[in-house]
Order: structure tokens, then sequence, then C-alpha cells
């Protein structure tokens, strides 16, 4: 990967890494957080929120979610992080 010095990564630059994610009761570090969400296979996924709000979302393979998740208290199916 290029670095650039005084050049950081934004929000809506395209994703470097991937990971396939799982349900933890722990806060994601800051420095790990995906800032999309992606559906390999059918299912769900609840995420928290910065504030502790936590929604379920369904979700058909092939979702894209473009929400950066504090916790993922339960995952069904396949989900990826992108970062």
């Amino acid at each position: 990967m290029v670095e650039y010095r005084g050049y950081s990564r934004r929000p809506s630059d395209p994703g470097v890494r991937h990971k396939v994610m799982t349900a933890s009761p722990a806060e994601i570090p800051a420095a790990e957080r995906p800032s999309v969400l992606y559906a390999i296979t059918d299912g769900s996924v609840t995420i928290e929120d910065e504030t502790g709000v936590s929604i379920t979302y369904p979700l058909a393979a092939g979702t894209l979610l473009p929400f950066s998740p504090v916790k993922l208290t339960a995952v069904v199916g396949t989900i990826v992080g992108w970062r």
C-alpha cells in the first residue's frame, strides 16, 4: 500500500482491508471498525451505534450497509466488514 505524508484515509475512500465479522459483547476498536458491511449470504446483523442504540437489519446476499458499527451483538449469515 502506498502511503503519503500528510494524507489520511476518509470514510469515502475505497476499502483496503476486509474481514468476516462475528458477534461480540465487546466494542470493535476504533482503528478496526469497518466503514461498510457486506452480506455474503442472506441473514441479519444487530448493530450498536456510538450512542448505545441497537437495531437489527435483515440483509439479503449482496447487500451493502454503509455503517461503521461500534458493536455487532448478533450476526446470522456471513457478513464481511470493509475498511
